[in-house]
């Protein structure tokens, strides 16, 4: 049977246009419309409102996760398990002390105050008030010793981060709680290591809460008067209050 060459011709031009198709990604309508086929543009807006739907239903979900389930944030944050449960209404303490840490972060807080006190409790309830009112983003929460030991650890094992990549993680947190300052051994290096996290957040505006039991004049005697100043100009709160600890046991 002889083929007609018309038919040819014509199967030949569809798949040239098929192929053209899905290469461009144009509609049938190309040749007539271009990019602008009014069918096409309302298919585009359709499917934008869909997505736009499912973000805004996904955002509503992990709102109501925050709000329900807070600890799983709070977890992936770095808070230990003692403290997931802290918050402001169940601390025991000053009550001016734990507004002060409810406006966080609009300005960065140091809690002061002696060994059991509540600052730690007070450092994962902010956070916590936080992570529910989906204020949080990127995070982290660990003691002074740890970060030290994190970024020691670099030299001594083959990580997939070298000492400086760990700093600047710690300083582009969008919140950094560093508890315990003062509770390490305050090398030299030590010293560098904390100014350079500490000046970068600072430099960057970015909100770091801080618990220590060093008055200002004991952290310029631990770690010198670089690091003293930038303790000074955050809002510094002293927790006047016994050691909850002794008085449960």
């Amino acid at each position: 049977m002889t083929t007609n060459p018309i038919r040819l011709m014509s199967s030949v031009l569809s798949d040239q246009l098929n192929v053209r198709k899905r290469i461009s990604g144009e509609c049938e309508h190309f040749i007539k419309y271009g990019s602008g086929c009014p069918d096409c543009l309302e298919i585009e807006r359709q499917q934008e409102e869909k997505i736009k739907e499912r973000e805004r239903l996904n955002h509503e979900n992990e709102m109501a996760q925050r709000r329900e389930h807070p600890d799983f944030w709070l977890r992936e944050y770095g808070v230990p398990n003692k403290y997931l449960a802290s918050s402001f209404d169940n601390f025991i303490g000053g009550i001016d002390a734990a507004k002060a840490c409810m406006a966080f972060p609009k300005h960065d807080v140091v809690l002061i105050g002696k060994t059991g006190c509540g600052k730690t409790h007070l450092s994962a309830a902010t956070m916590r008030k936080m992570v529910i009112n989906n204020e949080i983003k990127t995070a982290r929460f660990t003691t002074v010793p740890r970060l030290l030991m994190d970024i020691r650890d670099c030299f001594k094992d083959k990580t997939s981060e070298n000492e400086k990549e760990i700093v600047n993680r710690y300083v582009s947190y969008g919140f950094l709680f560093l508890d315990d300052l003062g509770s390490d051994r305050a090398t030299e290096w030590a010293i560098e290591t904390l100014y350079l996290i500490i000046d970068g957040r600072d430099s960057n505006l970015k909100p770091t809460f801080i618990t220590t039991n060093l008055s200002v004049l004991e952290i310029e005697q631990h770690y010198g008067a670089r690091i003293a100043s930038r303790i000074s100009g955050k809002t510094i709160i002293n927790i006047n209050l016994p050691d909850y600890r002794k008085k449960r046991s």
